[in-house]
């Protein structure tokens, strides 16, 4: 089957690029590796470049790595925006738009690597739900600029807490 899928699957296909975005910027092992398949691939294309891509991650042991990698940067921020989604078979495909901001601090001022990346995905539905299967992170844009990072570094403790 191909085609549309159902509100409820979207959503869920939805979720799991959220949970991809957070863990990634609260550095959460666990919860970046559950977004995958047991056997999920992660592929990073540099900007401009479809042909091959400059890393290729099988497995949950070297899908963990890329929360290490991630980690020389202070702080990262991504804004997940529009996706589509497509039933294909007894899987589904899809293309979400991602702005990542990477922030760096150094004796000099601080830096903002922002990359402008869409995902394309092929999801796999199992028993436990809906996983990335492969994701291919094609970078289409970037630009790197001055940034003014917050004199605290915690968050504010919330009201009743």
């Amino acid at each position: 089957m191909s085609g549309p899928l159902d509100l409820e699957d979207e959503r869920a296909l939805r979720g799991l690029a959220a949970g991809y975005a957070v863990s990634v910027d609260r550095r959460d092992v666990d919860g970046f590796v559950s977004v995958f398949a047991p056997d999920g691939v992660l592929q990073v294309f540099d900007a401009g470049v479809a042909d091959e891509p400059r890393s290729v991650l099988r497995g949950a042991d070297e899908l963990a790595r890329v929360i290490e990698r991630i980690s020389v940067y202070d702080a990262t921020f991504h804004f997940v925006g529009q996706a589509t989604y497509a039933a294909d078979g007894a899987g589904a495909t899809g293309e979400v738009y991602c702005t990542a901001r990477h922030l760096t601090r150094s004796r000099h001022g601080a830096t903002d690597f922002t990359m402008l990346i869409r995902y394309r995905d092929r999801y796999a539905r199992g028993a436990d739900g809906w996983r990335i299967a492969d994701r291919s992170v094609l970078v289409d844009w970037t630009a790197l600029q001055t940034a003014a990072p917050p004199a605290r570094t915690t968050e504010p403790k919330r009201a009743g807490s």
